[in-house]
C-alpha cells in the first residue's frame, strides 16, 4: 500500500546517499582512473540489480533496447562519465552544486517535451535557486577550474535529457522498472568499457578504500540509487523530483568540509542558504501534489 510520505522520505534518503558519494568518487581517484572508475561502478551495479530480477523471479528479457540504449547511453555512459571526469580538477563540493543544475534544465526541457507547465511558485522557486548557483560562479568563489566547471555543466545537461527519457519510456512502454534500470546501466556500462581503449589513465591501485569505494557506488549509489530515482520519476512530476534533489549537493558540500577540509567561501554559504530557501518553498508546495498523487 503506497503512502503518501514515501516519496518525500525516499527523495531525502536518496540524496544522502547521491550527495556523500561526492567525497567517496573523489577520494576513489587516488587510486584509478575516472572512466575506469565508472565502469567498474556501472557494470557491478547492473550486475547486483540483476542478481535481483533472478531472485524476485523476474524476467530477464531486454524490453524496448533502442528506448533501454538511448537511456542507458545518457543516464550511465555520458553522465557518470563527465562527473567523473569533472572531479579530477575540481572539488567534491563545488562539482556537486555544478552538476545539479539539472533541475533547471529538466524543467525547461519538461514544458515543451512532457507538457509539464511551470506555475508561479516553482518559477519563483527557481529563479532563487539560480541565484545561489551563480554564487558559485563569482570570482570570489572557488569553483575549481574552467575545464571542471563545464564538464559538470554539461553533465547536469546531460542527465536532464535522461530524466525526460526515461520519463517518456515509463508513460509511453509498459516497462518494468528494476529490468529497465538494470539494462540501460549495463548498456552504459559496456560502452564505457569499450571506450577505455581510447583514454590514456593509471590503472587500479588495489586498497580497503578503493574496494569501499566501489562497492559504496556499485550497491547504495548505483543499483539502489537509481531505482529509487525511476521510481520517483514515476510518482512524481520531472521537475519537482530533480529541484528535491538538490538536496545531494547540499549534503556533499557539507561532507567535502568534513572529510575533505573542502571550506565554502562565504559567497558560496549566501549561495547554499539561497538554494535552502528554494527548497523549502517547492517542497511546501510539493504537499498538496503529493498528496493528490500518490494513493494510500
Amino acid at each position: 500500500m503506497k503512502k503518501a510520505w514515501l516519496s518525500p522520505v525516499l527523495l531525502v534518503f536518496l540524496s544522502l546517499i547521491w550527495g556523500y558519494n561526492w567525497v567517496v568518487m573523489k577520494r576513489a581517484l587516488d587510486y584509478t582512473g575516472p572512466f575506469t572508475f565508472a565502469t567498474l561502478r556501472m557494470l557491478l551495479g547492473a550486475g547486483i540489480l540483476f542478481i535481483v530480477l533472478i531472485l524476485k523471479k523476474q524476467k530477464l528479457r531486454l524490453q524496448y533496447p533502442s528506448e533501454t540504449l538511448l537511456l542507458g547511453l545518457f543516464q550511465t555512459t555520458a553522465f557518470t562519465g563527465l562527473s567523473m571526469w569533472a572531479l579530477v580538477a575540481g572539488g567534491a563540493g563545488n562539482v556537486a552544486i555544478l552538476v545539479y543544475t539539472m533541475p533547471f534544465w529538466v524543467m525547461i526541457l519538461a514544458w515543451p517535451l512532457l507538457k509539464e507547465k511551470i506555475n508561479l511558485i516553482q518559477a519563483g522557486s527557481a529563479i532563487l535557486a539560480i541565484l545561489g548557483l551563480g554564487c558559485f560562479f563569482l570570482p570570489s568563489s572557488d569553483t575549481g577550474s574552467l575545464t571542471s566547471k563545464l564538464l559538470a555543466l554539461t553533465s547536469g545537461i546531460v542527465w536532464a535529457i535522461s530524466v525526460i527519457i526515461g520519463k517518456r519510456i515509463q508513460s509511453h512502454k509498459q516497462v518494468q522498472l528494476l529490468s529497465l534500470t538494470a539494462w540501460q546501466m549495463l548498456l552504459g556500462g559496456i560502452v564505457l568499457a569499450m571506450a577505455l581503449p581510447f583514454v590514456q589513465e593509471k590503472g587500479v591501485h588495489l586498497s580497503l578504500y578503493f574496494w569501499f569505494a566501489l562497492l559504496y557506488n556499485a550497491g547504495p549509489s548505483t543499483a539502489l540509487g537509481w531505482l529509487i530515482w525511476l521510481y520517483l520519476l514515476r510518482t512524481m512530476k520531472a521537475g519537482t523530483a530533480s529541484l528535491g534533489l538538490l538536496l545531494a549537493p547540499i549534503f556533499g558540500l557539507l561532507a567535502a568540509a568534513l572529510e575533505l577540509h573542502e571550506i565554502p567561501s562565504p559567497i558560496n554559504l549566501v549561495g547554499i542558504a539561497a538554494i535552502l530557501c528554494a527548497l523549502a518553498i517547492i517542497s511546501i508546495h510539493n504537499i498538496r501534489y503529493l498528496s493528490a498523487t500518490i494513493q494510500e
